[in-house]
This record gives structure tokens, sequence and C-alpha cells, in this order.
């Protein structure tokens, strides 16, 4: 199967976390095998950064297994602070890539990072399922400055179980003030979350695809993949388990910071601003959870109930206003 990834790295600090984690989980021997040759990969840069990637082992591992491309932007300041830009255009630039040349498409940025035989399970599906056109899923939102030091130790990804706990224990500031009990809730709640001591349960308005098979329109429209793509998809597998796909976003601290607001949540407030802010097509999005834990750990049933009330509350108000 040939897949185009396509990965966007931001600059001098996104850099470290792309050659640190990101490469070395996905060179893995537990994620490498999964790629058949025909495979590309491409990294989107402002061209700064890139003899430093050629010269880590990680790099030169993956170079071995499939084609790498530099693509180049311009941009004037801190890459960054324009990443939403620069998302769009990469975007449409990997999705007609992909069209001419018949890819499927995985997009990412620096900081995501694989737990143990992430791809070889991604492949696993497409290949027994062949009309599905993507894999929707969520990765962990953690924070930099707590898992660096853990990931250093490993050999270049964790378990899924090992891969939770750590996570689960360095959540970053962005998901803990989208959690639902939180005082100081989340002015930007693209994802809501309940939680107990050993689970989290997500029901999002935005859904990352791990991999898709890319259309026309999407060229067209851009914009960011976890927004702008699933209403292009006919038939999406949802990922529920998250341990079934382990994965996990190493974001800075202060990215995003700050990221909640005096109020705690509200189904009208969060209505209302979804009514302003999500696509209309992304608003059902909410029926359907994803949960985050350790694998024996049991279905959250309670979570689940407890969140889908309030998130047929909310798509109610959202469909009730004129």
């Amino acid at each position: 199967m040939k897949i185009c990834f396509s990965n966007l790295v931001y600059g001098d600090r996104y850099t470290k976390v792309f050659l640190d984690y990101h490469l070395r989980s996905l060179v893995h021997d537990s994620n490498l095998s999964a790629f058949t040759p025909g495979c590309e990969y491409h990294i989107f840069t402002d061209g700064k950064n890139i003899e430093e990637i050629k010269a880590n082992r990680s790099f030169q591992k993956l170079a071995e297994k499939m084609p790498v491309k530099f693509m180049v932007f311009v941009v004037q300041g801190d890459a960054y602070s324009q990443r939403y830009s620069l998302q769009s255009f990469q975007t449409k630039h990997s999705a007609k890539f992909s069209l001419e040349n018949d890819f499927m498409l995985s997009m990412t940025s620096a900081d995501t990072v694989y737990g143990e035989a992430f791809w070889v399970k991604a492949l696993h599906v497409l290949k027994n399922n062949n009309n599905i056109d993507a894999i929707l899923t969520h990765p962990m939102r953690s924070g930099y400055e707590g898992m660096c030091k853990i990931l250093d130790a490993s050999d270049g990804v964790l378990d899924a179980d090992t891969l939770f706990e750590h996570c689960f224990m360095n959540q970053h500031p962005l998901w803990m003030h989208q959690n639902w009990d939180t005082p100081f809730f989340s002015k930007m709640p693209y994802h809501l979350l309940w939680s107990d001591h050993g689970c989290i349960v997500v029901r999002p308005f935005s859904v990352s695809p791990i991999v898709f098979k890319p259309v026309w329109d999407i060229v067209n429209v851009g914009g960011n993949a976890d927004i702008y793509i699933l209403p292009f998809m006919k038939n999406p597998y949802y990922v529920q388990d998250w341990s079934e796909f382990p994965c996990a976003e190493i974001g800075f601290l202060s990215s995003w910071y700050p990221s909640y607001s005096p109020y705690p949540a509200s189904t009208l407030r969060i209505a209302q601003w979804a009514k302003k802010v999500i696509l209309p097509q992304n608003i059902t999005n909410l029926r359907y959870p994803t949960y985050f834990k350790k694998r024996s750990t049991p279905i959250p049933h309670n979570l689940l109930n407890v969140s889908s009330v309030v998130a047929e509350e909310i798509i109610a108000t959202v469909n009730a206003f004129q």
C-alpha cells in the first residue's frame, strides 16, 4: 500500500521533538516494518533545519526505507505562530501530490509520537477493509516537559499501557481545561473530556485522520486536517479505543497558553461557540467518543453515558439556534 507521509516541522524547538521522538517512534522496528515499497515521506520546513535533519540517525534509517523529500515554505517571523496557515498549505500540497500519484495520505506535525506497532495495526485495518477511506483517532495531549525524560529512556516507542500512563500523568493544560469538571473551562473546546482516576473519554468537534484517501475537494479547500477533511470522507473508521492505535502529541506547556476561561463548562456557552466556530458538518462528531485507558481497564460506560447526555444537549442547542 502506497502512503505519502506528510510532516510539518515548525522551527528549532519542534525540530528537536521531530528528531528525538517522532522519527524515533516511526522508525522503530514495530512500526517501520509495516511500510511497503512505494511509500514516500515529505517534510515541510522553512529549510533552516534540513542539514540537521539529514545528519540524524533516525532520518537516515527512514531514508533507507523510503524516499524522503523536503518541501520548503517561506514564512516571515515565527513559523509556529503561523501554524494553521502552514497546515493549510501542507494539506493542499500533500493532497494534490497524493491524488496525482495514487497515494493514501497521512498528515502529522513534528510533535506526534507513535506507540508500539501503531502503523502495523493501522495498515492491517486498511488492508482488511477495502471500503474504508479514513482512520480517525486522537493523540493524547501531553506536555513535552514531563514526557521528554520518559521518552529519552525508551528505545523509541512505548507500549500502549505505558504511553497511556505517562500521558495521563502529564496531560497538557489545553486538555485539562477541556475537562468538563474543571472550574476554569476551555475558551476553545474543540474536544470535551470526562475522566476518572484511570480513564478519559473524549467527545470531539475536531477529529484527526491517521491516514485517509484524499479527494480533489480537499485540494481546493485546504485547511487543518482535524477540521476540514472528515466532511469529505464517506466511510471512515472511528477508533473508539485509543489503545488500538496509541499515539500522543508532545506539546510544549507554553503552547496555547492561556487556554482557559474564568467559567465552568456550560452547554449553552459551548453551543454558542460551536455555532460560530465549528463547521455544521462537524457538530455531530460529538456522538463519536474515544476512550483512553490501559488495555485491561474496563470500558468506562459511566463516563460514556454521562458525556452522551451532554453531547446531545449541545447538538440540540446548536440546532435550535436560528
